[in-house]
Formats: structure tokens, sequence, C-alpha cells
């Protein structure tokens, strides 16, 4: 839900924002394994 608040807002960082997310999400489920 905040995602989308910060796609609407602003584009660019918001993409930046969820690639940032994906990542850190990947880096603690692969590493926490």
């Amino acid at each position: 839900m905040k995602r989308a608040g910060l796609l609407k807002s602003n584009g660019v960082n918001g993409i930046k924002y969820i690639k940032a997310k994906k990542i850190g999400w990947f880096h603690r489920h692969f590493l926490n394994y």
C-alpha cells in the first residue's frame, strides 16, 4: 500500500524505492537460509 502511494507521488523515486525493496527482500530472504 505504501508502494502504490510512492509510485503515484513520484515516479522515478518510486521505481528506485521498489527496486531497492525487492533487492533488500531478496538478500534478507536468501541470506537467512
